[in-house]
């Protein structure tokens, strides 16, 4: 896994699109926090963004050789 993640897609390693998708689960989390603490809906938005960025820093956290 660890030499998976070191690989280049583009013009960025696989690491770094990691964080860039933790960038927009942050995104999608905080829509949903705003939903909940607005409308009193969003709790499967913000569920989603939470857990995919938990994941993210996760999977993104595993170091190098």
């Amino acid at each position: 896994m660890m030499e998976f993640l070191d690989k280049k897609l583009g013009p960025l390693r696989y690491r770094a699109w990691g964080l860039v998708l933790n960038m927009v689960f942050n995104a999608i989390a905080l829509y949903g926090l705003s939903r909940v603490m607005g409308h009193g809906d969003g709790h499967g938005i913000l569920t989603l963004g939470a857990v995919g960025t938990l994941a993210c820093i996760a999977v993104v956290a595993i170091p190098s050789r």
